[in-house]
């Protein structure tokens, strides 16, 4: 999976320095309605055979499980407040976590996973196709467009390659790490989440159009050389 790649190298490495820190402080947790299904009562498509559902099943909840694993409160709040205290960021840690329920509960993620397990049946793939994102994810799209002036055809190629429209994946659709996250945040109130669908992609807009005012060259140009990992093909 792309990352941010140079800000991702150096909060890999505050998060090593910090690996070890207790949990400190006190974590409020919201009740949360839980799903009883493994994909939080998207309906099934008509006619689909059992064992496609249970494919479908399994990786959703391969899908949650890392996810959740990964953005452990208990273990992740410590290390982002170190890495936020080190990149003098302001914004509140737990933006930058991930809780699957909650994820599903927005419009957008929700549109998004009706559509992969829609399609899974005839395509074999839960990836969405750039249509697809450009039609679920329209108000986020619009809204980060707007703010930012980043061309939606250059935000759809950046949440198709960096993580295919899934609302589940860890670093959420267009792979913010803490760091850019968090700068972007303190930038802009308005963001919510991480995983947010809104939240994130507007986030993403600024920091590649900021990446662009500081480099210059084409929006695409931009993209390749100062937000995806330059180790990747080109999409």
């Amino acid at each position: 999976m792309a990352t941010l790649s140079k800000m991702t190298c150096w909060a890999t490495a505050l998060l090593a320095a910090v690996a070890t820190a207790q949990p400190h402080g006190h974590i409020h947790h919201r009740h949360q309605h839980r799903s009883t299904t493994c994909d939080f009562g998207i309906p099934d498509p008509p006619g689909c055979p059992a064992g496609v559902l249970s494919q479908w099943c399994g990786m959703i909840t391969t899908e949650v499980s890392g996810l959740k694993t990964s953005e452990n409160p208990v273990a992740m709040i410590p290390n982002i407040e170190a890495i936020y205290k080190q990149a003098n960021i302001k914004a509140d840690p737990s933006s930058a976590l991930a809780d699957p329920e909650t994820i599903m509960q927005y419009p957008q993620a929700r549109a998004a996973m009706e559509r992969m397990k829609a399609s899974y049946p005839t395509t074999g793939s839960p990836d969405l196709t750039p249509e697809d994102i450009q039609n679920v994810y329209a108000d986020a799209l619009n809204a980060a467009c707007n703010k930012t002036g980043v061309p939606e055809d250059i935000l759809i190629k950046i949440i198709w390659t960096e993580s295919k429209g899934h609302p589940l994946v860890y670093n959420g659709l267009t792979q913010m790490d803490y760091v850019a996250w968090g700068q972007m945040a303190d930038e802009n109130p308005d963001l919510k989440n991480r995983y947010e669908p809104t939240s994130n992609i507007v986030a993403a807009a600024m920091y590649l159009a900021k990446q662009k005012g500081q480099f210059g060259g084409t929006w695409d140009e931009t993209y390749y050389n100062h937000y995806q990992d330059p180790s990747l093909p080109d999409a």
